[in-house]
């Protein structure tokens, strides 16, 4: 629902400090969520979203654009919801390994962070809490941040299932503050995040707000130079975008994730932002932090992030034929 100009449900999704004139949403829905036991991991997980929500219609603008910022976040926290089973049941995620010992982590992160026992952690935008999860297993003092309530519901039950304490917290990004109080040791984000956020210096405002003096805020993200190319050429790489990004957020339809190429949706939209390195740079620097180190790297986490990536003994994935950036990492200090 739309009151007092802000965006309100169970996941506290609003727009703080925009005005909005429109005072009634265009309409209302309802979606059920089902948990359902897997027998095979003892984790009850989502299989379709929970949300009372506004879906706003696409003609709909006012001069501030809240509308607009209403209806991108909304298509994507539907998506969101749906894709947390999918990706639970997924080989991509691997769950049943997770909870016998196995981490997520991989070797960028850990050897950027170190040591991490006894150190209090923040992740933003954690899906549904391996990472964060991994990082308790590691001696951390966990918070994990979402705003889809499916994903946090399932965070919390894979805490309980393998005795690890953490702390899951359900909103936008943007309205942290609203939900948690506190500074943290390590301030930390990775991988396919920073798209799903309109704004860079709101962002890096919440970096610094939860970053203790002193302490390690690490991100670790695709390269936007490789969202230039056709992602679906069997074999090349073929300028199809632009780099530098519009004013409004690109918006794609279909089925599938990354997790599992096969997977049917029902929720298809979603509307991504672009956002180049030197944007997400500027507004750490303008944040008032300090950029410690900056990486590039000619791999990738992503075994999908081209169609013609190949994945080497090492667990990373690379273009053959083409030393390409394909993904960089930040690490700063307040």
């Amino acid at each position: 629902m739309i009151e007092n100009g802000k965006f309100i449900d169970k996941c506290f999704l609003n727009f703080k400090g925009v005005p909005s004139r429109r005072k009634t949403p265009i309409f209302n829905f309802t979606m059920m969520v089902i948990f359902r036991h897997e027998p095979s991991t003892g984790v009850k997980y989502g299989e379709a979203p929970e949300i009372e929500s506004t879906l706003i219609s696409d003609n709909v603008e006012d001069e501030f654009g809240v509308v607009a910022l209403e209806k991108y976040y909304d298509t994507n926290l539907r998506r969101w919801n749906e894709l947390v089973g999918i990706h639970a049941r997924s080989d991509e995620y691997d769950l049943e390994g997770f909870l016998s010992g196995k981490s997520s982590l991989h070797g960028l992160e850990l050897e950027a962070l170190g040591d991490v026992s006894g150190k209090s952690l923040l992740h933003l935008q954690c899906h549904f809490g391996l990472d964060t999860l991994s990082w308790a297993r590691l001696g951390a003092r966990v918070t994990g941040v979402d705003f889809s309530e499916t994903a946090i519901e399932l965070a919390r039950r894979i805490a309980e299932r393998i005795g690890v304490e953490a702390e899951f917290v359900c909103c936008n990004v943007y309205d942290l503050p609203d939900h948690l109080e506190g500074e943290y040791d390590i301030v930390y984000t990775t991988y396919g995040v920073l798209c799903w956020l309109h704004d860079m210096e709101g962002w890096a405002g919440i970096v610094r707000r939860y970053l203790r003096s002193g302490g390690t805020f690490f991100l670790a993200e695709f390269h936007p130079f490789m969202w230039v190319f056709d992602d679906e050429h069997p074999s090349e790489l073929k300028v199809r975008y632009g780099y530098w990004p519009g004013g409004e957020p690109e918006h794609y339809g279909g089925d599938g994730s990354y997790a599992d190429p096969t997977a049917k949706l029902e929720n298809r939209s979603s509307y991504e932002w672009v956002h180049p390195i030197s944007e997400v740079v500027n507004a750490l620097i303008g944040a008032g932090l300090t950029i410690l180190e900056l990486g590039e790297y000619p791999f990738s986490v992503d075994n999908r992030q081209m169609s013609f990536m190949e994945r080497g003994k090492d667990g990373y994935s690379r273009l053959p034929r083409y030393e390409v950036p394909l993904m960089y990492s930040i690490k700063a200090t307040k």
